[in-house]
């Protein structure tokens, strides 16, 4: 057994792979750290939210918890009440941040049982983001364009995106 681990508790070294008790959690960690590592982190405090008063939360449950919001996170969208919103990475981030900032003020109640507190929170976020599309008369200039307020919409959000992305490619 070659040591990739050690506990930072007791100094116990272990390999990587018992961490993972089944295929799926090895799967799901792969995905997470193959498609959203900067939210990795952020992830794995958000499924502690999960976690009932004195008991421990396993590494299958986390990890299941955080598989469940993986597709969403991949395409960058999700979908509520009935239809589809914006979620790039950096959404996703300020999101659970604000859980955490709540939990920490104690101001969320736990544990949680799903993710719709943190879906609300980026539904919110994007319908924010698209009226100020709306607003800033982007939409109006490109609806000029497409003859098409659906595609319009579709392009003003994409806009917005590549704002964002660029955003965060600039130092600060």
């Amino acid at each position: 057994m070659s040591a990739d681990l050690s506990c930072p508790v007791c100094g116990a070294e272990f390999d990587l792979a018992v961490l993972f008790k089944s295929e799926e959690s090895r799967k799901t960690f792969e995905r997470l750290t193959a498609s959203c590592s900067p939210l990795r982190d952020r992830l794995a405090q958000y499924a502690a939210l999960a976690k009932p008063p004195k008991h421990k939360l396993g590494t299958d449950k986390a990890l299941r918890i955080i598989a469940t919001l993986l597709p969403d996170i991949e395409r960058g969208a999700i979908t509520r009440n009935g239809r589809d919103w914006p979620a790039p990475l950096s959404a996703w981030a300020q999101a659970i941040d604000q859980m955490l900032e709540r939990r920490n003020a104690g101001a969320l109640e736990l544990p949680m049982k799903g993710h719709g507190y943190l879906y609300s929170i980026l539904q919110g976020m994007a319908d924010k983001h698209e009226a100020y599309v709306k607003d800033s008369g982007l939409l109006l200039g490109i609806e000029r364009v497409c003859n098409d307020t659906a595609s319009a919409m579709d392009i003003a959000l994409l806009a917005y995106r590549y704002a964002v992305a660029l955003e965060q490619r600039m130092p600060s």
